[in-house]
């Protein structure tokens, strides 16, 4: 779910990056690329983790006495 929202807001910043700066998106595309891919590539085992092994999540919360 964060990689989905995140990404329109990362086609449209770039394009309006472009815009201002006078850059054609193809120059600006590969860069952008690699730049997404390293942002995203560590999310995915955490969010992975996170959603399908409850006990590193649920960790604090039951040392805190909540659960």
């Amino acid at each position: 779910m964060v990689i989905g929202t995140n990404s329109p807001a990362v086609a449209s910043i770039l394009y309006m990056t472009c815009r201002i700066g006078n850059v054609s998106i193809h120059k600006a595309v590969i860069p952008a690329l690699a730049f997404i891919l390293l942002a995203v590539v560590p999310v995915v085992p955490v969010m992975l983790v996170t959603t399908f092994v409850p006990e590193p999540s649920l960790f604090l919360p039951r040392v805190l006495g909540l659960l």
